[in-house]
């Protein structure tokens, strides 16, 4: 007997979803982000210019009559100066059309900055990153993070769990930890063959850089990993999550309310010729202001800094072989059209 397939994915929030990269300077240089991700030199936006995109993007978009979901990542998005203005700015003038706004950061700063961003955000997801990371420093600001708001309403707090192949152990402990401590997690299966990525990690150990060319990059190392960290989750089937962002409906009538992220997992990403929302209720902006309809890159919308951006006028048919590992790409509306299958 074969398993169901999965037939529609619909997200729990009716929202416009919106991706927006401000920057690729990062303060971490990990292996598998890539030049095209991330850098330690580019420039910043100031706060009037993201001030001037955010009314562009909400004078061509809110014909939806949705309220918004505004992620923001980088690069490194808290390294920006202009990032909590510009979130204060937001969030004062705008609340009333925000469903939710949220940022993702590597959980460099520290444990009193981020619960001041969160007196401010919806949402706060720390990812793990552990060729640079403390992992007694980050467990500390995560459990902080968490604990807050569990006693403050409306907030929601997350660890992204990136499988690096060469920290399962880490890996495993991170997830005790989110048991442990109630603290919702995801894993996140990496692309390793990104444009510019490394062929092994290098770990940063105070301020000094230690090459690892011993533990290199290889599709055995890899998929050994993903192997053992999936057995310990105990991910093998999508499971049925106290917290969830998506449906999942199967072609047998039975549905699952789940993490969108368990997708990418489980290897359960593939809506090549399904119609999606994506660049019609969603879109991805990138550090040169091009917008796409998700960072899946599928369509390019035009760019807001010659304010050239249109929304398709309709769902569109999936092109990519994989969704993208980013959360809000796999949260929109999918719907399986018979001609391609997971």
């Amino acid at each position: 007997m074969t398993d169901p397939k999965i037939v529609n994915i619909t997200p729990t929030d009716n929202v416009f979803s919106i991706t927006w990269n401000m920057h690729k300077r990062c303060n971490n240089d990990c292996m598998y982000c890539g030049s095209a991700l991330h850098d330690n030199f580019s420039p910043v936006r100031p706060l009037a210019e993201l001030q001037q995109h955010w009314l562009q993007i909400f004078d061509k978009t809110q014909h939806h009559g949705l309220k918004y979901k505004i992620s923001i990542t980088g690069g490194e998005a808290v390294i920006n100066k202009d990032f909590r203005p510009f979130v204060d700015w937001l969030t004062d003038h705008y609340k009333d059309h925000i469903h939710a706004i949220g940022a993702t950061s590597n959980g460099t700063s520290s444990k009193h900055y981020y619960l001041g961003l969160l007196e401010k955000l919806t949402f706060l997801t720390l990812s793990t990153h552990t060729e640079s990371m403390v992992v007694d420093r980050f467990v500390e600001t995560a459990i902080a993070c968490n604990a807050y708001t569990q006693v403050t309403p409306g907030k929601f707090f997350m660890i992204n769990i990136m499988e690096e192949y060469w920290a399962v152990e880490t890996v495993k402990h991170l997830i005790d930890v989110c048991k442990q401590h109630g603290i919702r997690y995801s894993i996140n299966r990496i692309d390793y063959n990104r444009v510019g990525s490394k062929q092994y990690p290098v770990f940063v150990i105070g301020k000094q850089l230690i090459p690892r060319p011993d533990l290199p990059k290889t599709a055995s190392a890899i998929e050994s990993a993903h192997a053992e960290i999936q057995a310990y989750a105990n991910l093998h089937r999508v499971p049925e999550d106290h917290y969830y962002n998506v449906k999942i409906d199967y072609d047998d009538q039975t549905s699952v309310k789940t993490y969108a992220t368990r997708l990418k997992f489980l290897g359960l990403d593939n809506f090549q010729g399904w119609k999606c929302s994506a660049g019609f209720k969603r879109i991805s902006i990138q550090p040169d202001t091009s917008v796409y309809s998700g960072e899946c890159n599928n369509r390019f919308l035009g760019k807001l800094s010659d304010n050239s951006f249109q929304l398709l006028q309709a769902p569109d048919l999936c092109q990519q072989v994989r969704c993208t590992g980013n959360p809000d790409d796999l949260m929109i509306n999918k719907e399986y059209l018979g001609t391609q299958s997971n």
